[in-house]
């Protein structure tokens, strides 16, 4: 429960944070009856990691750093916290 409000200051997204995002690749190689379309997951990570860097600028985008291990992955996390680290 948050109780008031919470003043942050003028610079709290300046931190250099890094952020994996893993996706599904050589999705084309997949068999028939689980392929999807490798574009849509391009267009998730570019989408999601420009509106990353906009809202911190000092973010480091890191595409997958641990391959991804199923098909159809999606996955955002940062980098060193969760059970990833």
């Amino acid at each position: 429960m948050v109780v008031g409000e919470i003043e942050l200051p003028d610079n709290w997204n300046d931190g250099k944070v890094d952020i994996n995002i893993n996706r599904c690749f050589d999705c084309y190689l997949h068999y028939h009856y689980s392929w999807h379309s490798e574009d849509e997951y391009v267009n998730y990570f570019n989408d999601i990691g420009d509106a990353i860097i906009a809202m911190f600028p000092s973010a480091n985008i890191i595409g997958n750093y641990e391959l991804p291990d199923h098909l159809g992955e999606f996955e955002v996390y940062i980098r060193g916290v969760g059970f990833k680290s």
